[in-house]
């Protein structure tokens, strides 16, 4: 079973390799300020419980999701999503890997490494 909160709070979620991909382009990048802060997301907002229902549907697993056991944090905010416009502007990046292939490339590796 997966213990879930409400699971309706919405969140921009980025594969690994799309960040790193990011970094390797500011790594040599000369800004006009020493501090410049970069948001890297996906671009889309998902809901938790949509994150995981397409987990047990890649993973082929039986487990239940058991909505309301455990509590939604306070004050948490509802919806996060972020801006890559400065990331495209000043890298040239943008997120490469979808939702869908991102998790399918997560759950082989749990399960290529037994995790």
């Amino acid at each position: 079973n997966i213990l879930l909160n409400s699971g309706i709070k919405e969140r921009d979620y980025v594969y690994v390799d799309d960040v790193v991909d990011a970094f390797l382009l500011a790594k040599d990048k000369k800004f006009e300020f020493q501090n410049v802060t970069i948001n890297l997301g996906g671009g889309v907002s998902y809901a938790l419980i949509e994150i995981v229902k397409k987990i047990i549907s890649i993973a082929k697993s039986r487990s239940k999701i058991l909505i309301g056991k455990l509590s939604d944090r306070p004050m948490e905010a509802d919806k996060w999503l972020l801006d890559n416009s400065k990331a495209l502007k000043l890298l040239g990046w943008r997120p490469k890997t979808s939702i869908d292939n991102g998790l399918t490339k997560t759950v082989s590796y749990y399960r290529k490494y037994n995790l």
